[in-house]
């Protein structure tokens, strides 16, 4: 299995701020418009989430995330036993 990286991307003049999931199987990704009523953690998780999809992983195990050093986030997948 492999890590989820989400990062802040800050607006531009001509985009709203958002967050832009990747990983090594599809490094372009998706992007994820900011959305002002969640936290900054559960943009990062519904960027995710998107990827998720649309790599169809939607049924592998829940992730969990932690910061980097470079202000991106990494999730990581719970191995099933620990995930219910």
């Amino acid at each position: 299995m492999q890590a989820i990286i989400t990062k802040y991307v800050g607006p531009t003049s001509t985009k709203a701020s958002r967050i832009k999931a990747s990983c090594v199987t599809d490094t372009k990704g998706v992007t994820v418009s900011w959305d002002h009523g969640l936290s900054s953690d559960a943009n990062h998780e519904a960027a995710c989430e998107a990827l998720k999809a649309k790599l169809l992983w939607s049924g592998y195990p829940k992730t969990v995330m932690g910061a980097l050093p470079d202000g991106s986030i990494a999730h990581v997948f719970l191995p099933r036993e620990l995930s219910k």
